[in-house]
Protein backbone atom coordinates (compact mmCIF):
# COMPACT_ATOMS: atom_id res chain seq x y z
CA UNK A 1 0.00 0.00 0.00
CA UNK A 2 1.75 3.01 -1.00
CA UNK A 3 1.90 6.64 0.70
CA UNK A 4 -1.15 8.53 -1.15
CA UNK A 5 -3.57 5.55 -0.09
CA UNK A 6 -2.36 5.30 3.71
CA UNK A 7 -3.04 9.37 3.95
CA UNK A 8 -6.27 8.57 2.41
CA UNK A 9 -7.39 6.26 4.96
CA UNK A 10 -5.98 8.26 7.91
CA UNK A 11 -7.98 11.32 6.43
CA UNK A 12 -10.87 9.26 6.85
CA UNK A 13 -10.41 8.04 10.22
CA UNK A 14 -9.70 11.65 11.47
CA UNK A 15 -13.09 12.83 9.53
CA UNK A 16 -15.53 10.01 11.06
CA UNK A 17 -13.33 11.03 14.75
CA UNK A 18 -14.49 14.86 14.09
CA UNK A 19 -18.35 14.01 12.74
CA UNK A 20 -19.04 11.40 15.99
CA UNK A 21 -18.07 14.09 18.21
CA UNK A 22 -20.51 16.76 16.08
CA UNK A 23 -23.28 14.57 16.15
CA UNK A 24 -24.35 15.14 19.52
CA UNK A 25 -24.00 19.05 19.22
CA UNK A 26 -26.03 18.96 16.01
CA UNK A 27 -28.42 16.72 17.89
CA UNK A 28 -28.23 19.59 20.92
CA UNK A 29 -28.55 22.34 18.56
CA UNK A 30 -32.08 20.77 16.92
CA UNK A 31 -33.81 20.11 20.00
CA UNK A 32 -33.63 22.93 21.38
CA UNK A 33 -35.02 24.42 17.94
CA UNK A 34 -37.03 21.66 17.79
CA UNK A 35 -38.43 21.33 21.62
CA UNK A 36 -42.24 21.91 21.55
CA UNK A 37 -42.55 25.48 23.97
CA UNK A 38 -44.30 24.81 27.59
CA UNK A 39 -46.78 26.89 28.41
CA UNK A 40 -46.80 27.85 32.38
CA UNK A 41 -48.50 30.64 34.68
CA UNK A 42 -46.95 32.80 35.92
CA UNK A 43 -48.40 34.88 39.03
CA UNK A 44 -47.78 38.24 40.84
CA UNK A 45 -45.85 37.85 44.02
CA UNK A 46 -44.41 41.45 44.32
CA UNK A 47 -45.70 45.35 43.81
CA UNK A 48 -43.78 48.43 44.78
CA UNK A 49 -46.54 51.52 43.68
CA UNK A 50 -44.99 54.97 44.06
CA UNK A 51 -46.93 58.05 42.74
CA UNK A 52 -47.99 57.64 39.04
CA UNK A 53 -46.22 54.20 38.49
CA UNK A 54 -45.85 50.47 39.84
CA UNK A 55 -43.77 48.23 39.56
CA UNK A 56 -44.81 44.63 39.34
CA UNK A 57 -42.64 41.01 39.79
CA UNK A 58 -44.17 38.43 38.15
CA UNK A 59 -42.70 34.28 39.20
CA UNK A 60 -42.91 31.63 37.04
CA UNK A 61 -41.87 27.78 37.89
CA UNK A 62 -39.29 26.50 35.22
CA UNK A 63 -39.50 22.83 34.74
CA UNK A 64 -36.39 20.96 34.62
CA UNK A 65 -34.85 20.40 31.03
CA UNK A 66 -37.21 23.16 29.61
CA UNK A 67 -35.53 24.75 26.38
CA UNK A 68 -38.82 27.47 25.67
CA UNK A 69 -41.52 28.60 28.12
CA UNK A 70 -44.71 30.46 26.42
CA UNK A 71 -46.38 33.11 29.49
CA UNK A 72 -49.57 33.87 28.29
CA UNK A 73 -52.26 36.16 29.63
CA UNK A 74 -49.82 39.08 30.22
CA UNK A 75 -50.79 42.68 30.10
CA UNK A 76 -50.07 44.81 27.42
CA UNK A 77 -49.56 48.13 29.30
CA UNK A 78 -46.11 47.60 30.00
CA UNK A 79 -42.73 48.44 27.80
CA UNK A 80 -40.88 46.13 26.08
CA UNK A 81 -37.40 47.92 26.99
CA UNK A 82 -38.27 47.74 30.73
CA UNK A 83 -38.80 44.67 31.11
CA UNK A 84 -36.46 42.87 33.55
CA UNK A 85 -36.22 38.95 33.10
CA UNK A 86 -34.04 37.09 35.79
CA UNK A 87 -34.00 33.35 36.19
CA UNK A 88 -33.19 31.21 38.92
CA UNK A 89 -30.33 28.73 39.74
CA UNK A 90 -29.59 26.61 37.13
CA UNK A 91 -31.43 28.62 34.64
CA UNK A 92 -29.22 29.88 31.89
CA UNK A 93 -31.43 32.85 29.85
CA UNK A 94 -31.73 32.83 25.61
CA UNK A 95 -34.25 35.42 23.31
CA UNK A 96 -37.01 36.82 24.84
CA UNK A 97 -40.02 37.69 22.39
CA UNK A 98 -43.41 38.98 22.56
CA UNK A 99 -46.63 39.35 20.71
CA UNK A 100 -49.87 40.79 21.38
CA UNK A 101 -52.78 38.54 20.64
CA UNK A 102 -56.73 39.12 20.89
CA UNK A 103 -57.74 38.31 24.34
CA UNK A 104 -60.88 36.06 22.62
CA UNK A 105 -58.01 34.20 20.57
CA UNK A 106 -56.54 32.84 23.96
CA UNK A 107 -58.99 30.88 25.92
CA UNK A 108 -56.94 30.88 29.26
CA UNK A 109 -57.01 34.97 29.52
CA UNK A 110 -60.78 35.21 28.15
CA UNK A 111 -62.59 34.09 31.45
CA UNK A 112 -63.06 36.39 34.29
CA UNK A 113 -63.01 35.67 38.39
CA UNK A 114 -66.28 36.75 38.41
CA UNK A 115 -67.12 33.77 35.48
CA UNK A 116 -68.00 30.91 38.03
CA UNK A 117 -69.71 33.12 40.98
CA UNK A 118 -72.29 34.20 38.11
CA UNK A 119 -72.30 30.94 36.10
CA UNK A 120 -73.48 29.31 39.59
CA UNK A 121 -76.01 32.08 39.86
CA UNK A 122 -77.42 31.90 36.51
CA UNK A 123 -77.64 27.65 36.70
CA UNK A 124 -79.60 27.80 39.84
CA UNK A 125 -81.87 30.73 38.18
CA UNK A 126 -82.62 28.55 35.09
CA UNK A 127 -83.56 25.67 37.71
CA UNK A 128 -85.82 27.63 39.16
CA UNK A 129 -87.20 28.57 36.43
CA UNK A 130 -87.70 24.77 34.92
CA UNK A 131 -89.74 24.27 38.42
CA UNK A 132 -91.66 27.04 38.27
CA UNK A 133 -92.79 26.40 34.59
CA UNK A 134 -93.84 22.68 35.96
CA UNK A 135 -95.50 24.40 38.09
CA UNK A 136 -97.44 26.06 35.60
CA UNK A 137 -97.89 22.77 33.96
CA UNK A 138 -99.77 21.65 37.13
CA UNK A 139 -101.69 24.37 37.35
CA UNK A 140 -102.54 24.37 33.98
CA UNK A 141 -104.02 20.83 34.37
CA UNK A 142 -106.32 21.21 37.59
CA UNK A 143 -108.04 24.07 35.84
CA UNK A 144 -109.06 21.66 32.84
CA UNK A 145 -109.30 18.93 35.66
CA UNK A 146 -112.11 21.43 36.92
CA UNK A 147 -113.52 22.37 33.65
CA UNK A 148 -114.20 18.67 32.56
CA UNK A 149 -116.05 16.79 35.16
CA UNK A 150 -118.25 14.48 33.52
CA UNK A 151 -121.91 14.93 34.04
CA UNK A 152 -122.32 11.72 35.62
CA UNK A 153 -120.77 12.61 38.41
CA UNK A 154 -122.74 12.73 41.44
CA UNK A 155 -122.76 15.97 43.71
CA UNK A 156 -120.59 13.84 47.05
CA UNK A 157 -118.06 12.51 44.18
CA UNK A 158 -118.42 16.33 42.68
CA UNK A 159 -117.37 18.00 45.68
CA UNK A 160 -114.86 15.44 46.88
CA UNK A 161 -113.31 16.23 43.64
CA UNK A 162 -112.96 19.67 44.12
CA UNK A 163 -112.05 19.92 47.00
CA UNK A 164 -108.76 17.82 46.23
CA UNK A 165 -108.35 20.16 42.97
CA UNK A 166 -108.41 23.18 45.25
CA UNK A 167 -106.17 21.53 48.15
CA UNK A 168 -103.56 20.66 45.17
CA UNK A 169 -103.68 23.78 43.30
CA UNK A 170 -103.62 25.70 46.91
CA UNK A 171 -100.19 23.41 47.50
CA UNK A 172 -98.90 24.11 44.02
CA UNK A 173 -99.18 27.77 44.15
CA UNK A 174 -97.45 28.39 47.91
CA UNK A 175 -94.39 26.10 45.96
CA UNK A 176 -94.51 28.53 42.97
CA UNK A 177 -94.73 31.57 45.22
CA UNK A 178 -91.85 30.27 47.07
CA UNK A 179 -89.65 29.51 43.88
CA UNK A 180 -90.38 32.94 42.97
CA UNK A 181 -89.07 34.61 45.68
CA UNK A 182 -85.90 32.37 45.56
CA UNK A 183 -85.40 33.08 42.43
CA UNK A 184 -85.49 36.77 42.97
CA UNK A 185 -83.41 37.11 45.81
CA UNK A 186 -80.83 34.89 43.22
CA UNK A 187 -81.31 37.84 40.48
CA UNK A 188 -80.54 40.34 43.24
CA UNK A 189 -77.06 38.85 43.93
CA UNK A 190 -76.23 38.30 40.37
CA UNK A 191 -77.06 42.03 38.83
CA UNK A 192 -73.92 43.44 41.18
CA UNK A 193 -71.43 40.78 39.80
CA UNK A 194 -72.35 41.27 36.38
CA UNK A 195 -72.04 44.87 36.69
CA UNK A 196 -68.77 44.12 38.28
CA UNK A 197 -67.67 42.16 35.77
CA UNK A 198 -68.58 44.90 33.18
CA UNK A 199 -66.25 47.77 35.56
CA UNK A 200 -63.79 45.39 35.40
CA UNK A 201 -63.71 44.69 31.65
CA UNK A 202 -60.13 43.27 30.57
CA UNK A 203 -58.39 45.20 27.62
CA UNK A 204 -59.20 43.52 23.91
CA UNK A 205 -55.59 42.56 23.85
CA UNK A 206 -53.10 40.15 26.08
CA UNK A 207 -49.26 39.78 25.77
CA UNK A 208 -47.93 36.57 25.35
CA UNK A 209 -44.22 35.95 26.09
CA UNK A 210 -41.71 33.52 24.75
CA UNK A 211 -38.50 33.04 26.77
CA UNK A 212 -35.58 30.75 25.30
CA UNK A 213 -33.55 29.00 28.29
CA UNK A 214 -31.67 26.15 29.27
CA UNK A 215 -33.35 24.92 33.07
CA UNK A 216 -30.78 21.93 34.62
CA UNK A 217 -33.06 21.53 37.57
CA UNK A 218 -36.52 22.94 38.63
CA UNK A 219 -36.00 26.71 39.38
CA UNK A 220 -37.93 30.07 39.08
CA UNK A 221 -38.49 33.14 36.22
CA UNK A 222 -38.80 36.61 38.14
CA UNK A 223 -40.28 39.20 35.60
CA UNK A 224 -40.05 42.96 36.42
CA UNK A 225 -41.75 45.29 34.88
CA UNK A 226 -42.94 48.98 35.35
CA UNK A 227 -46.82 50.22 34.80
CA UNK A 228 -48.05 53.60 34.41
CA UNK A 229 -51.70 53.28 35.32
CA UNK A 230 -50.77 52.52 39.25
CA UNK A 231 -50.34 55.22 41.72
CA UNK A 232 -51.00 55.99 45.20
CA UNK A 233 -52.09 58.81 47.16
CA UNK A 234 -50.78 60.17 50.98
CA UNK A 235 -53.12 61.49 53.41
CA UNK A 236 -53.08 62.13 56.84
CA UNK A 237 -55.12 62.05 60.47
CA UNK A 238 -53.83 64.70 63.27
CA UNK A 239 -55.21 63.90 66.52
CA UNK A 240 -54.78 66.78 69.47
CA UNK A 241 -54.34 65.69 73.11
CA UNK A 242 -54.65 68.68 74.44
CA UNK A 243 -54.23 67.75 78.27
CA UNK A 244 -50.83 66.08 77.48
CA UNK A 245 -50.29 68.95 74.61
CA UNK A 246 -49.07 65.98 72.18
CA UNK A 247 -50.44 65.48 68.32
CA UNK A 248 -50.77 61.98 66.82
CA UNK A 249 -49.95 61.89 62.82
CA UNK A 250 -51.76 59.09 61.09
CA UNK A 251 -50.37 58.37 57.56
CA UNK A 252 -52.96 56.89 55.18
CA UNK A 253 -52.86 56.11 51.91
CA UNK A 254 -55.45 55.26 49.34
CA UNK A 255 -54.15 52.88 45.74
CA UNK A 256 -55.61 52.55 42.93
CA UNK A 257 -54.80 51.37 39.35
CA UNK A 258 -55.80 50.33 35.94
CA UNK A 259 -52.99 48.66 34.83
CA UNK A 260 -56.04 45.86 32.95
CA UNK A 261 -54.42 42.62 35.51
CA UNK A 262 -55.44 42.30 39.23
CA UNK A 263 -53.28 42.51 42.33
CA UNK A 264 -54.36 39.43 43.79
CA UNK A 265 -52.47 38.03 47.06
CA UNK A 266 -49.64 40.55 46.66
CA UNK A 267 -46.71 41.88 48.83
CA UNK A 268 -47.85 45.67 48.52
CA UNK A 269 -45.10 48.06 49.20
CA UNK A 270 -45.48 51.76 49.07
CA UNK A 271 -42.45 54.18 47.88
CA UNK A 272 -42.38 57.95 48.32
CA UNK A 273 -40.04 58.07 45.77
CA UNK A 274 -40.12 59.57 41.94
CA UNK A 275 -39.14 57.08 39.54
CA UNK A 276 -40.82 59.46 36.99
CA UNK A 277 -39.27 62.49 37.72
CA UNK A 278 -36.49 64.19 36.09
CA UNK A 279 -33.50 62.40 36.55
CA UNK A 280 -31.41 65.61 37.04
CA UNK A 281 -31.77 69.18 37.62
CA UNK A 282 -31.47 72.17 35.00
CA UNK A 283 -28.10 73.14 34.05
CA UNK A 284 -26.82 76.71 33.60
CA UNK A 285 -27.34 78.43 30.50
CA UNK A 286 -24.39 80.53 28.41
CA UNK A 287 -24.84 83.91 29.68
CA UNK A 288 -23.62 86.22 26.83
CA UNK A 289 -23.62 89.92 25.72
CA UNK A 290 -23.48 91.34 22.55
CA UNK A 291 -24.46 94.86 20.67
CA UNK A 292 -28.28 94.79 18.76
CA UNK A 293 -27.73 95.01 15.32
CA UNK A 294 -29.64 98.36 13.48
CA UNK A 295 -32.02 98.61 10.72
CA UNK A 296 -31.37 100.69 7.75
CA UNK A 297 -33.15 103.21 9.05
CA UNK A 298 -30.98 103.06 12.59
CA UNK A 299 -33.76 101.58 14.56
CA UNK A 300 -32.45 98.98 17.07
CA UNK A 301 -33.90 95.36 16.61
CA UNK A 302 -35.60 93.60 19.24
CA UNK A 303 -34.05 90.15 19.90
CA UNK A 304 -36.81 87.53 21.14
CA UNK A 305 -35.83 86.38 25.21
CA UNK A 306 -33.93 83.40 25.58
CA UNK A 307 -35.62 80.71 26.03
CA UNK A 308 -35.68 79.66 29.90
CA UNK A 309 -34.40 76.18 31.34
CA UNK A 310 -36.40 73.23 31.27
CA UNK A 311 -35.69 70.26 33.50
CA UNK A 312 -34.91 66.93 31.78
CA UNK A 313 -37.87 64.97 31.15
CA UNK A 314 -38.58 61.85 32.55
CA UNK A 315 -37.67 58.68 30.81
CA UNK A 316 -40.77 57.92 28.50
CA UNK A 317 -43.02 55.21 28.89
CA UNK A 318 -45.42 53.20 26.19
CA UNK A 319 -48.49 52.25 27.20
CA UNK A 320 -49.03 48.69 26.79
CA UNK A 321 -60.27 24.25 64.54
CA UNK A 322 -58.26 25.71 67.26
CA UNK A 323 -58.00 29.57 68.10
CA UNK A 324 -56.95 31.42 64.99
CA UNK A 325 -53.68 33.20 65.62
CA UNK A 326 -54.06 37.00 66.16
CA UNK A 327 -53.87 39.47 62.93
CA UNK A 328 -50.92 41.58 63.00
CA UNK A 329 -51.64 45.15 60.60
CA UNK A 330 -48.65 46.85 61.81
CA UNK A 331 -47.33 48.50 58.30
CA UNK A 332 -43.23 48.31 58.79
CA UNK A 333 -41.54 51.29 57.90
CA UNK A 334 -37.97 51.58 55.86
CA UNK A 335 -36.68 55.10 55.95
CA UNK A 336 -34.22 55.25 52.89
CA UNK A 337 -31.99 57.85 52.44
CA UNK A 338 -33.53 59.33 49.35
CA UNK A 339 -37.22 57.62 50.52
CA UNK A 340 -39.39 55.92 52.64
CA UNK A 341 -41.18 52.98 51.55
CA UNK A 342 -44.40 51.38 53.91
CA UNK A 343 -44.50 47.23 53.58
CA UNK A 344 -48.18 46.52 54.00
CA UNK A 345 -48.61 43.18 56.46
CA UNK A 346 -50.43 39.72 54.27
CA UNK A 347 -51.38 39.41 51.57
CA UNK A 348 -53.57 42.34 49.59
CA UNK A 349 -55.52 42.57 46.68
CA UNK A 350 -56.30 45.56 44.12
CA UNK A 351 -58.48 44.77 41.16
CA UNK A 352 -57.90 46.69 38.00
CA UNK A 353 -60.35 49.46 37.43
CA UNK A 354 -62.65 52.30 39.73
CA UNK A 355 -61.55 50.08 43.46
CA UNK A 356 -59.80 52.42 45.39
CA UNK A 357 -58.21 50.45 48.52
CA UNK A 358 -57.00 52.07 51.39
CA UNK A 359 -54.21 51.27 54.32
CA UNK A 360 -53.41 53.15 57.63
CA UNK A 361 -49.49 53.21 57.57
CA UNK A 362 -48.05 54.50 60.88
CA UNK A 363 -48.56 56.49 63.71
CA UNK A 364 -46.60 58.99 65.71
CA UNK A 365 -47.08 60.94 68.80
CA UNK A 366 -45.45 64.21 68.55
CA UNK A 367 -44.43 66.58 71.23
CA UNK A 368 -46.69 70.40 70.77
CA UNK A 369 -46.65 73.84 71.70
CA UNK A 370 -50.45 74.87 72.32
CA UNK A 371 -50.91 78.07 71.69
CA UNK A 372 -53.73 80.42 70.99
CA UNK A 373 -53.60 82.77 67.80
CA UNK A 374 -56.04 85.77 66.94
CA UNK A 375 -55.60 88.70 64.03
CA UNK A 376 -58.94 91.07 65.71
CA UNK A 377 -58.52 93.29 62.13
CA UNK A 378 -59.64 89.93 60.33
CA UNK A 379 -61.47 88.44 62.21
CA UNK A 380 -62.61 89.11 66.13
CA UNK A 381 -62.25 85.12 66.96
CA UNK A 382 -59.65 83.12 68.58
CA UNK A 383 -58.28 80.05 67.08
CA UNK A 384 -56.48 76.91 68.95
CA UNK A 385 -52.89 76.24 66.85
CA UNK A 386 -50.44 73.23 67.66
CA UNK A 387 -46.64 73.63 66.77
CA UNK A 388 -44.32 70.34 66.28
CA UNK A 389 -41.15 69.86 65.16
CA UNK A 390 -40.27 68.98 61.42
CA UNK A 391 -40.72 65.35 61.03
CA UNK A 392 -37.85 63.27 59.58
CA UNK A 393 -38.31 61.60 56.43
CA UNK A 394 -40.35 62.22 53.60
CA UNK A 395 -43.84 63.44 53.75
CA UNK A 396 -45.44 64.21 50.57
CA UNK A 397 -48.32 66.85 50.12
CA UNK A 398 -51.65 64.99 50.86
CA UNK A 399 -55.40 66.10 52.57
CA UNK A 400 -54.80 66.11 55.97
CA UNK A 401 -57.88 65.89 58.75
CA UNK A 402 -57.99 67.26 61.89
CA UNK A 403 -59.55 66.31 64.89
CA UNK A 404 -59.37 67.60 68.80
CA UNK A 405 -60.03 64.40 70.87
CA UNK A 406 -63.13 62.51 69.41
CA UNK A 407 -64.33 65.21 67.44
CA UNK A 408 -63.94 66.03 63.90
CA UNK A 409 -62.66 69.83 63.15
CA UNK A 410 -62.13 70.28 59.78
CA UNK A 411 -59.75 69.53 56.86
CA UNK A 412 -56.89 70.81 55.48
CA UNK A 413 -54.11 70.74 53.11
CA UNK A 414 -50.35 68.74 54.46
CA UNK A 415 -47.79 70.54 52.82
CA UNK A 416 -44.19 70.79 55.12
CA UNK A 417 -42.59 72.95 53.26
CA UNK A 418 -38.87 74.25 54.23
CA UNK A 419 -39.89 75.44 57.77
CA UNK A 420 -38.33 73.97 60.68
CA UNK A 421 -41.31 74.05 62.74
CA UNK A 422 -44.68 73.23 61.71
CA UNK A 423 -48.27 74.83 62.64
CA UNK A 424 -51.17 72.84 62.43
CA UNK A 425 -54.67 74.55 62.69
CA UNK A 426 -57.56 72.97 65.50
CA UNK A 427 -60.11 75.12 64.99
CA UNK A 428 -61.71 77.84 66.73
CA UNK A 429 -60.88 78.66 70.81
CA UNK A 430 -64.58 79.31 72.07
CA UNK A 431 -62.98 80.05 75.68
CA UNK A 432 -61.17 83.37 74.41
CA UNK A 433 -63.03 86.29 73.81
CA UNK A 434 -61.61 88.81 71.56
CA UNK A 435 -62.95 92.74 71.05
CA UNK A 436 -62.11 95.19 69.00
CA UNK A 437 -62.74 98.67 70.16
CA UNK A 438 -63.29 101.61 67.70
CA UNK A 439 -61.05 104.25 66.93
CA UNK A 440 -61.93 107.19 64.45
CA UNK A 441 -59.07 107.84 61.89
CA UNK A 442 -57.60 111.46 61.63
CA UNK A 443 -56.23 112.97 58.38
CA UNK A 444 -54.86 116.75 58.03
CA UNK A 445 -52.19 118.62 56.58
CA UNK A 446 -48.80 118.90 58.17
CA UNK A 447 -49.08 122.52 58.22
CA UNK A 448 -50.83 125.72 56.18
CA UNK A 449 -47.79 125.94 53.36
CA UNK A 450 -46.81 122.52 53.88
CA UNK A 451 -47.07 119.71 51.01
CA UNK A 452 -47.42 116.87 52.86
CA UNK A 453 -50.57 114.90 53.82
CA UNK A 454 -50.69 113.47 57.59
CA UNK A 455 -53.26 110.40 58.40
CA UNK A 456 -53.09 108.85 62.05
CA UNK A 457 -54.99 105.47 62.64
CA UNK A 458 -55.53 103.48 66.05
CA UNK A 459 -56.02 100.18 66.50
CA UNK A 460 -57.52 98.84 70.04
CA UNK A 461 -58.01 95.26 71.04
CA UNK A 462 -59.01 93.25 74.43
CA UNK A 463 -58.30 89.64 74.65
CA UNK A 464 -60.41 87.84 77.18
CA UNK A 465 -59.14 83.94 79.13
CA UNK A 466 -62.20 82.02 79.91
CA UNK A 467 -60.25 79.07 80.22
CA UNK A 468 -59.54 77.85 83.88
CA UNK A 469 -55.58 77.31 82.67
CA UNK A 470 -53.17 79.85 81.51
CA UNK A 471 -52.84 79.87 77.84
CA UNK A 472 -49.83 81.64 75.20
CA UNK A 473 -51.44 84.36 73.38
CA UNK A 474 -50.54 85.09 69.93
CA UNK A 475 -52.27 88.23 68.25
CA UNK A 476 -51.12 89.28 64.93
CA UNK A 477 -51.33 92.77 63.33
CA UNK A 478 -50.59 93.75 59.97
CA UNK A 479 -48.69 97.35 59.80
CA UNK A 480 -48.99 99.48 57.18
CA UNK A 481 -45.70 99.51 54.40
CA UNK A 482 -44.75 102.22 52.12
CA UNK A 483 -43.60 101.17 48.95
CA UNK A 484 -42.16 104.17 48.02
CA UNK A 485 -39.61 106.55 49.54
CA UNK A 486 -41.89 109.63 49.41
CA UNK A 487 -44.72 107.86 52.13
CA UNK A 488 -43.40 107.85 55.89
CA UNK A 489 -44.90 105.27 58.32
CA UNK A 490 -44.35 105.79 61.96
CA UNK A 491 -45.83 103.11 64.02
CA UNK A 492 -45.84 102.92 68.16
CA UNK A 493 -47.22 99.58 69.57
CA UNK A 494 -48.31 99.35 73.63
CA UNK A 495 -46.69 97.08 74.71
CA UNK A 496 -43.85 96.31 72.51
CA UNK A 497 -44.20 93.62 69.56
CA UNK A 498 -41.56 91.07 68.92
CA UNK A 499 -38.46 92.32 67.81
CA UNK A 500 -38.76 89.58 64.60
CA UNK A 501 -41.23 89.96 62.52
CA UNK A 502 -44.57 86.79 62.26
CA UNK A 503 -43.38 86.63 58.78
CA UNK A 504 -40.02 88.26 56.87
CA UNK A 505 -41.37 90.52 54.20
CA UNK A 506 -44.62 90.47 55.24
CA UNK A 507 -45.49 93.29 57.26
CA UNK A 508 -46.73 91.19 60.03
CA UNK A 509 -45.83 91.78 63.42
CA UNK A 510 -46.98 90.08 66.58
CA UNK A 511 -47.33 90.10 70.07
CA UNK A 512 -47.40 86.95 72.29
CA UNK A 513 -48.56 86.92 75.98
CA UNK A 514 -49.02 84.03 78.61
CA UNK A 515 -52.47 84.97 79.47
CA UNK A 516 -53.71 83.57 83.43
CA UNK A 517 -57.23 83.11 83.83
CA UNK A 518 -60.22 84.82 83.90
CA UNK A 519 -57.33 87.30 82.78
CA UNK A 520 -57.77 90.21 80.32
CA UNK A 521 -54.64 91.60 78.03
CA UNK A 522 -54.88 94.99 76.15
CA UNK A 523 -52.95 95.51 72.89
CA UNK A 524 -52.85 98.86 71.02
CA UNK A 525 -51.32 100.23 68.03
CA UNK A 526 -50.71 103.84 66.46
CA UNK A 527 -49.87 104.68 63.48
CA UNK A 528 -49.09 107.80 61.55
CA UNK A 529 -48.43 108.15 58.01
CA UNK A 530 -47.48 110.92 55.84
CA UNK A 531 -47.01 111.57 52.17
CA UNK A 532 -47.30 114.43 49.46
CA UNK A 533 -51.16 115.90 49.21
CA UNK A 534 -50.36 115.72 45.25
CA UNK A 535 -49.24 111.71 45.06
CA UNK A 536 -52.60 109.41 44.67
CA UNK A 537 -52.60 107.10 47.38
CA UNK A 538 -53.24 103.49 47.08
CA UNK A 539 -53.97 100.77 49.82
CA UNK A 540 -54.53 97.24 49.43
CA UNK A 541 -55.20 94.95 52.87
Amino acid sequence: MNFSTNHAIQSLRIGASHLCRLVPLCFASASWAQSPPTEVHSAIQNVTVYPGVAVIERVAKVPANSRQLVLPCLSTAFDMSALRVDGGPGVTLGAISAVDLPRAEVPACARSPLDTQISTLEQRIAALRAEEASHDLVLNYLKNLRTNVGPNKTKQAMTTTMAQVQRSGLKTRMQQLHLARERETLERELKPLQSQRERQQAPAYVRQLSVQLSAEQDSELRLRYPVQAATWAPAYRATLDSNNASVQMERLAQVSQNSGEDWRDVSLRLSTGSPRSAPQGPLPRSWIISPRPLLPEGRVMMLAPATPAVSAPAPAMEKRNGSAPALDFAVQVAQGEYATEFLVPGKVGVASGQERVAFSLERQNWPAKLFVQTSPTSEASAWLKAEVARPAGVWPDGSLQLLRGQHTIGQSTWRMGNEAQLTLPFGRDEQVRVQVKSSPQQTASAGLISTRQERRESHHYEVQNLHGIPIELEVLEARPLGTDAQISVQAVFDPAVEPQPWRPGTGIVVWRKTLPPSATATFKADYLMTYPKDVPISENR
